[in-house]
C-alpha cells in the first residue's frame, strides 16, 4: 500500500495536523493533482509553469517501471497540499549510488 497514514499535533497554526494527514505515491490517477502543485508553487516563485512537455516528461519519468524519480503527495483531509521528488544521486568518486537526495516542496492550494 503506497498510502501512509501520519497522526500530528498542531503545528504552530500552520495547519491543524490533527486532521487526517496522509501521504501517497503519484500514479496515474492522482498525476493531475501533482502538476497542480508544481503549478501553484510556481506562481508563488514567480517562475514560469512547466510546458506540456515537460509535463509529459514528468509523467513518463515518474511513472516508468523503473521511475527516474519517485514523487508523493500529501494530503490533509484528502486535500492535496504538498508534495515531494526523491531521486538518487551518483558518486563519480565512488563509483556508486549514494543515499538518495530528497527535494521537498510545498504548495498549499
Amino acid at each position: 500500500d503506497s498510502r501512509i497514514p501520519l497522526k500530528m499535533k498542531n503545528l504552530e497554526g500552520f495547519i491543524d495536523m490533527s486532521e487526517n494527514v496522509t501521504i501517497d505515491k503519484v500514479n496515474n490517477s492522482n498525476f493531475p493533482s501533482f502538476i497542480d502543485l508544481i503549478k501553484g508553487l510556481a506562481v508563488y516563485e514567480k517562475l514560469p509553469p512547466p510546458s506540456t512537455v515537460a509535463v509529459g516528461r514528468l509523467k513518463k519519468d515518474c511513472l516508468l517501471s523503473k521511475p527516474k524519480f519517485e514523487a508523493y503527495i500529501s494530503y490533509v483531509s484528502k486535500k492535496p497540499v504538498g508534495y515531494m521528488i526523491l531521486l538518487s544521486t551518483y558518486s563519480s568518486f565512488l563509483a556508486l549510488p549514494v543515499a538518495p537526495m530528497t527535494y521537498a516542496a510545498c504548495s498549499l492550494l
